[in-house]
């Protein structure tokens, strides 16, 4: 049986003794797992794209020094967003922080290549823009999950004096 959270397809392959209750339970602990893991991803990556996407001596310690997490929001969004600088600096950004350089036009390479180039520079950009918006978007959900604030997998209910109160799926936002 397949399951779908949000955009992601979980097939749950092997396990035919699973009844579909027992497959529901594994489908919403995997989507739990998969945005746990998403947004981590996302935050490092994005952090050490930030860190070495101006010239520093030490990348490390801008990486350290991006605790304040408003901070770090801030930039994500100043950078990420429709609103944000222009796209042509954050490509000049990418390439430094992926080649070295920090401009195409000087790199001592082939018309073919540099449009290649600059192709791949603007498949990094979509997905370091889509990191950024995921991450942006879905930060409060994750910071449940993270802090253990709002993470149940199971059918939760609330019964009080015989009556029950807020029966359904534990994990709505995912599946």
């Amino acid at each position: 049986m397949d399951y779908h959270a949000k955009g992601t397809h979980i097939i749950i392959a092997g396990h035919d003794h699973l009844d579909d209750d027992d497959r529901l339970r594994i489908s919403r602990e995997a989507c739990v797992n998969l945005t746990v893991l998403f947004h981590q991803a996302a935050e490092t990556l994005l952090r050490m794209y930030l860190a070495h996407s101006q010239p520093s001596l030490c990348p490390w310690e801008e990486i350290a020094g991006l605790r304040d997490y408003g901070t770090f929001k801030s930039l994500i969004e100043k950078r990420f967003t429709p609103n944000g600088d222009d796209k042509e600096e954050e490509l000049a950004s990418i390439l430094r922080a992926f080649l070295g350089p920090s401009n195409l036009e000087t790199m001592d390479i082939g018309k073919d290549e540099r449009a290649l180039t600059r192709e791949a520079l603007e498949n990094i950009y979509d997905i370091l823009s889509l990191f950024a918006k995921q991450f942006l978007e879905e930060a409060p959900f994750y910071n449940a999950i993270k802090h253990g604030m709002a993470v149940l997998s199971a059918e939760p209910f609330m019964y009080v004096n015989g009556f029950v109160f807020g029966s359904g799926p534990g994990l709505t936002r995912c599946v």
